[in-house]
Parts: structure tokens; sequence; C-alpha cells
């Protein structure tokens, strides 16, 4: 750094000082209610507040108590609950009658920094954060409905994408990575038709809410109160479209398959940078989310035992970079971070034993690979590749009403992360491990 550069930085610094002792630091965004929602839905939007992914990239697959006990090893070629819903429309076919399923998932996360921050100036301070990410609920509601003996309708209320990581105030990281969240809610309704006695196939539109938020602060060591460098926030929505196909082959073995579109939200609401110059104005984000494939199978070996699998593709590749658009700015458009992830790919196996005719046991294995090369990482989504170690039960209340619960626990890998500010220049090296341990509940209806 030149003297002249010195100087800036200096001077910057001495200015973030004075506007933290002005401007203490406001409380954590929460998100706000979808008012053009209906109740039940503004109500999942609140119990969504700080998802975190616990799939790939941002990914979440918490969508039933049944998948998460098998690691969703099968999930599109199974159908076994109205949760079909969330993975292949056209197995709706197997369920007769009406069929509702309500799920309630708990994600209890670990994700810890241990590192350090050297500034521009050369001075390297400890950057340490227990536990960057918070827990959370995460629900779900799947109906179907037969029609007649070929066509049948779906609705499904769940997400596909959550996250949240919100580093200590302590944090000597904080202008490189504060707090980001991403929270959505996708609301589906479907079709699916059984065009032979072997082969069904289903379709269904994707309307996605979605709010976001990217922050950056100083932190303590620079200025007390952690003033914000970086606010970025709003809401915004996308259509997009899933389409899918069972195929019977026997009794005893099926496969499942289903495509679902990729989404292009822009998310609009308030921008708020310190550095280089302070900026208050409207503002907009591009989020766009990736398309995804699942391939399933599933076969009974016999009355008391299945087994059962699934690959799934999934194109982070559209997730190359986070550009805001500010009102006013003659910057704009603005790059806030290079991602440039890649497409993963998912694989689970399971298998299913029926004990009795009340009670199922089920257990399932996956590999769940990052989109992520070691330095594309960051701190505000430091993704590594999971292990998924998962075990559940069902159990037959009645003929017409059954529960189900599922645990699964996620191992990753410790990766490093390197990561410098824009603003202020200062460099963090840290290893980052994650893990979690999910639980779920599951209620199952049809009449």
């Amino acid at each position: 750094m030149n003297h002249t550069d010195s100087r800036r930085s200096s001077a910057h610094l001495n200015s973030l000082r004075a506007d933290a002792q002005a401007h203490p630091r406001k409380p954590m965004l929460e998100l706000r209610p979808l008012a053009y929602a209906s109740p039940f839905i503004a109500l999942l939007a609140g119990t969504m507040v700080s998802t975190q992914a616990s799939a790939a990239g941002f990914q979440l697959s918490e969508h039933s108590a049944r998948g998460l006990g098998r690691a969703n090893a099968g999930e599109a070629a199974i159908a076994d609950t109205a949760a079909v819903l969330a993975r292949n429309t056209a197995g709706m076919t197997r369920l007769k009658g009406t069929h509702v399923t309500g799920v309630l998932s708990f994600i209890d996360l670990e994700v810890e920094a241990d590192g350090t921050t050297t500034t521009a100036t050369g001075i390297t301070l400890p950057a340490n954060d227990e536990n960057a990410a918070p827990n959370a609920f995460v629900p779900a509601f799947y109906s179907s409905y037969q029609l007649d003996e070929k066509l049948f309708v779906g609705f499904a209320v769940f997400s596909n994408f959550g996250l949240k990581t919100d580093y200590d105030d302590r944090f000597a990281g904080l202008d490189v990575a504060d707090e980001a969240s991403v929270e959505t809610i996708n609301i589906t309704p479907s079709i699916a038709y059984k065009v032979t006695d072997q082969l069904s196939l289903g379709a269904g539109v994707d309307y996605v809410l979605a709010d976001a938020k990217l922050s950056t602060s100083a932190p303590q060591f620079i200025a007390p109160g952690t003033p914000a460098l970086l606010d970025l926030e709003g809401d915004g929505d996308d259509v997009g479209y899933h389409v899918s196909a069972l195929f019977e082959l026997s009794p005893q073995t099926r496969f499942g398959l289903q495509y679902r579109s990729s989404l292009d939200i822009d998310i609009e609401g308030d921008a708020e940078f310190r550095f280089p110059v302070p900026v208050d104005a409207d503002g907009s984000l591009e989020l766009n989310l990736p398309d995804m494939v699942e391939l399933s199978a599933y076969h009974e070996i016999d009355s008391a035992w299945a087994v059962h699998g699934s690959v799934n593709f999934t194109n982070w590749e559209r997730f190359d970079s986070l550009i805001a658009d500010i009102e006013g700015d003659p910057r704009s458009p603005i790059t806030l971070k290079e991602e440039n992830w890649d497409g993963n790919l998912r694989y689970a196996i399971g298998v299913t034993h029926s004990l009795n005719e009340q009670l199922v046991l089920r257990g399932g294995l996956a590999l769940d690979k990052s989109p992520v090369a070691r330095e594309n990482r960051t701190l505000s989504i430091p993704d590594s590749d999971r292990l998924w170690f998962s075990a559940g039960a069902s159990y037959l209340v009645s003929e017409n009403l059954s529960v189900d619960f599922g645990i699964a626990r996620l191992e990753g890998e410790s990766v490093e992360v390197v990561e410098t500010s824009e603003g202020i220049g200062n460099t963090v090296v840290a290893d980052v491990e994650g893990s979690a341990t999910i639980a779920s509940l599951q209620v199952n209806s049809s009449f």
C-alpha cells in the first residue's frame, strides 16, 4: 500500500469510528410478512425465518420425515405420501383418494470458523466464531386429490432454497462477512395423468417468493459498534415449472424422473453503502436459482424389504455472481461477489424394512458434492462436501392416519477460506467446519 492509499484508508477508518458513535448498528432484519399471500403462506413464511442450507450450496431438502429417514434415497420413485409433490408430481397416481401431509423439520447447525484477519497495514488478529449459523425450523404442506381413474391434482407449499450465516459482533472478519440470508417459499399446484398402467406423467407451476439480505460491517477493532459497510435487503418472486414421469416396470420395481426449472428472481429493496462514498437508495439484485434433475429407483425384494436410490443434479453454474443495481449510483451495476459455482451431484442409497403391519423402519446414506471450488469459497457460504447418515420410522395409527419420524446427521469437511474485503483491505484466512443434525416429524392422512 502506498502513502496516498494509507492516508485514504486512515481517513476512512476514522470516519467509520465517528459513524459508529453517531449511528448505532441496526437490529437484525427479520423476514417481512408477505402481505400478498394467504394467511397460511404467511404463517409458513414466519416459521421459515433463519432457514439454513443442509444440502449443497444453499439448497434445502427437508421435504418430508420419511425422505429424511432414508437420506432422500428413491424420493422420485417411492411415492408413498403426498410429500411426493416435492420430488415427482407424477407419483400422485399411486395415491388413491385424497391425501394430506404436514411436515415440520428442525435443523441443529454447527458452523465453526477458526482463523485470523490481517489488516492492510500487516497487523494479524484472531478471527474466530464458534457458531456462525443459527438453528432453523422448516415446515411443509402437501395435498393430492384423485379426480378420476387417471387424473390427479395436487397443491404443495415447501422450500427448495434457504441460507443464513450471521457472524458474531466480535468476529474480526465482519468486513468480509457479517450476515447473509436467503429465504424462499415454493407454492406449487400440480397435475398428474396415468397414461398407461406403467407410465404416469406430471407437471406443475412453481411460484417462488424470496427474501434476501447481504451485509458487511466494520469489525470492532476498527470501529466499536460495528457500523454497516454494506447493507442490502429486499424481496421478489418468479414463476417456474416442473415436469416428471413415473415408470412402473413391475409391481415391485419403478423409476421416477423429475425436472424443475431455473428461476431468476429480481430482489428489490433498499441498498446502503458506506464505502467508498455513502449511498442510501433503492436497489435490486438478481438471484439466479438453479434448475434441478432427480432420477430415482425403487425395488421391493420381498414383502418385508425394499431398496432404493437417487442421483440428483443441481445446475449451480447459474449462480456465478451477485450484481447490484443501485438507483442513482454511477458505479452501477456493482459486482458484490464473484461466485463461479459449478453444477453438483448428490448420490443416495437407502433401505426400508416392514417390521409388521404397523411399524416400518428405514435408513439411508448420501454423498452431497459441493458446487464450490476451493478458490471460490466465501465466509458467507462456506460450502463443502457432505456425508449423510439417516434413520427413520413410520407408525400406522389407523387405516387413514400415519406418523413418521426421521433423523439425519450431516458431516461436512473442514475447508480453508481466504477472502479479502474490497473496502478496508483486510484478509481473512479461516478453517471453517460445518455439520448438522436434522430431525423431522410428519403426519399423513387419507380419506
